[in-house]
């Protein structure tokens, strides 16, 4: 089963050949394309999502229950927003180039531009996905066994008797203390008793420090062996399969 971390790193390899070529194209162009930053976008803060660490778990425990609102910056400030070099470029110049910039980026019915070029790169990796998409049983199966990986289950283990020994025993798996969390919280519901918020944020913040002194635990730490091992096992299987996957990739181009 591809993880979080497989379609990220797929969508960025799919940004990167894009805007490479958007960019090779307006430079022979003789225009000036700067790439944007990849997993940008515009927007605001202000969200209610906290991202959370090891190191601010006393503060943010896992960011479910608390909202630190103070923190955010006002929507629509400068900071929050991330703009397109382009634009920031597009005001440098005159009216004229301007315009023939971005005829040459945008194209018409007739000629595409040079926006379009970037498709071709989506095109070869989406044809690859189609290819994995052939193997998805058995990547499927390289994931359950490295769910069940030894490595993987003396980590959960390990992260049990941690909690454990810090008073918490009803959690069997790392991310049963997330849940366990967000189901008081949603349980919670719109409550404005303040009482019962404050105990719900200190019981977060108790079990998300004692999560965070345990090595496989939900900041990153069980994610990282279940991924490497994961990895160890879809190498494996390529280097096993790779006449198959070479004749399917070939055959996908082909057609």
């Amino acid at each position: 089963m591809p993880t979080l971390s497989d379609v990220q790193a797929n969508e960025l390899a799919r940004f990167t050949a894009s805007q490479e070529l958007v960019s090779a194209c307006m430079q022979q162009a003789g225009f000036e394309y700067i790439i944007p930053e990849a997993n940008k976008v515009v927007t605001v803060s202000g969200g209610g999502f906290v991202e959370t660490e090891a190191a601010t778990a006393a503060e943010l425990g896992y960011g479910i229950s608390i909202v630190l609102v103070e923190d955010f910056e006002q929507p629509g400030t400068e900071a929050d927003v991330y703009v397109d070099p382009n634009e920031l470029y597009l005001t440098s110049v005159g009216e004229s180039e301007r315009a023939s910039w971005q005829a040459t980026y945008r194209g018409d019915e007739d000629v595409p531009g040079c926006a379009a070029a970037g498709d071709s790169a989506f095109q070869q990796l989406t044809s690859q996905d189609e290819v994995l998409a052939l193997f998805a049983d058995q990547l499927e199966e390289l994931y359950d066994r490295a769910s069940s990986d030894g490595t993987v289950i003396d980590g959960i283990a390990s992260w049990v008797s941690c909690m454990q020994n810090q008073g918490f025993y009803d959690y069997a798996y790392p991310e049963d203390a997330v849940y366990d969390v967000r189901a008081r919280f949603e349980a919670q519901g719109t409550s404005d008793d303040a009482t019962l918020q404050d105990e719900l944020q200190s019981f977060e913040r108790q079990v998300a420090v004692a999560d965070a002194q345990c090595p496989f635990n939900n900041f990153g730490g069980w994610e990282v062996v279940l991924e490497n091992t994961y990895a160890q096992y879809e190498q494996q299987f390529v280097e096993q399969n790779s006449a198959e996957i070479l004749a399917a990739l070939t055959a996908q181009e082909s057609s």
